[in-house]
């Protein structure tokens, strides 16, 4: 069976987007039919996109057949770049949220023990010096912070002052 003799049914649809002339044309008005979640119009996509790979950029070089398919398939072709530019916003979003998400409780928890550590220096010696404290609120570095947050409940305020002036230091 040649592919212009297949019956005009939704089971022949692909196989007749592999046709020519009129044949091609009825298949993608068909397709265009379909609603956008239909498996065809995914599983066509693919076939429409290499067959307008195939058409002579140069307008003087193309057919009158190749100038309507290109007519013909332009909108699925369009409404196809729009959802893969929509899908790749969504996913970048979600990236960004979930990217968003981690830096925000990392940076949580960084100033969570820094916030401690001045607590249990203040606790333990009264107010804490206003340049250790800058070093300890622009110190990102979570293991030093918690390493100086052990120092302020087992050493003396000397200690603790020196391990946070030589971290500014180095």
């Amino acid at each position: 069976m040649v592919v212009n003799e297949l019956p005009v049914t939704r089971d022949t649809l692909l196989v007749r987007l592999l046709g020519a002339g009129a044949v091609l044309k009825q298949a993608i008005a068909e397709l265009k039919e379909l609603r956008a979640e239909a498996p065809e119009r995914a599983l066509a996509l693919p076939i429409l996109l290499r067959l307008r790979l195939t058409v002579p950029s140069d307008p003087a070089k193309q057919t009158t057949d190749d100038q309507e398919f290109l007519m013909d398939t332009q909108d699925i072709v369009e409404t196809w770049r729009r959802e893969a530019i929509q899908e790749g916003v969504r996913q970048g979003l979600e990236q960004g949220l979930e990217q968003g998400l981690e830096q925000g409780l990392e940076q949580g928890l960084k100033q969570g023990v820094a916030h401690s550590l001045v607590e249990v220096y203040e606790a333990r010696f009264g107010a804490m010096p206003e340049d250790l404290r800058t070093v300890v609120r622009d110190t990102n570095d979570e293991p030093t912070l918690v390493a100086w947050l052990r120092l302020a409940g087992t050493r003396s305020a000397d200690e603790i002052a020196a391990a946070i002036r030589s971290f500014r230091a180095s």
